[in-house]
């Protein structure tokens, strides 16, 4: 080989070697980096996709927890309420039973026992005066049961009535809006408002 070829050999050498060096730093180089990159972005970008995929699947579970806890909230309060009126319903309900028992049961039989009757329209005409002008209305019980003990109430000035009562009895003064009313109704009335305010002390406290 002559000198000259190898001249020849020696600057094609070197041309191939700047032409590797310039594709290597030009192309091959940046293309790495620019793969690297690429990755490096995409790693932050499908981890920034997954922390906010958590923290919406966080946010998600909690309203979901917030929605449990409020129905849960408004379940027991309205529980709460129903458990108050169903109470509330039951004591009236028993003190109605209790002022019944105490007071409307044992009212109406003692004044539908006529023996009992008789002599406290005889008491009651003794208070208002010895002859008394008005109307005595009875029950029918005492009507058929005692009908001479009627018969001598009405020799006080007494006139009877055409009306009845359940039981009891009732004298209406003539000409006065005065009357003696011992009616069961007005008897249980007054017992009832007596005990009612005891009562409800037990039973509302």
């Amino acid at each position: 080989m002559s000198p000259a070829t190898d001249d020849k050999n020696t600057i094609f050498g070197s041309k191939i070697q700047e032409l590797s060096t310039h594709l290597r730093t030009k192309v091959l180089d940046p293309a790495e980096q620019e793969k690297r990159d690429i990755i490096e972005a995409a790693k932050a970008t499908a981890a920034d996709i997954v922390k906010k995929a958590e923290n919406e699947a966080i946010t998600i579970l909690k309203n979901a927890q917030n929605k449990a806890k409020e129905s849960e909230n408004n379940l027991q309060s309205n529980l709460r309420v129903a458990s108050h009126k169903a109470i509330d319903t039951l004591k009236i309900a028993l003190e109605k039973e209790v002022l019944n028992q105490l007071v409307a049961q044992p009212v109406k039989e003692t004044l539908s026992n006529s023996t009992l009757v008789i002599e406290m329209v005889k008491e009651a005409i003794a208070l208002l005066a010895k002859d008394v002008a008005g109307e005595l209305t009875l029950s029918e019980t005492v009507l058929k049961q005692a009908k001479d003990e009627v018969s001598a109430l009405l020799s006080h000035g007494l006139t009877l009535s055409n009306e009845t009562l359940p039981a009891g009895f009732k004298i209406a003064m003539k000409g006065s809006d005065l009357s003696y009313d011992f009616t069961e109704e007005t008897v249980v009335e007054l017992l009832e408002g007596f005990l009612q305010k005891e009562l409800r002390k037990y039973l509302f406290a």
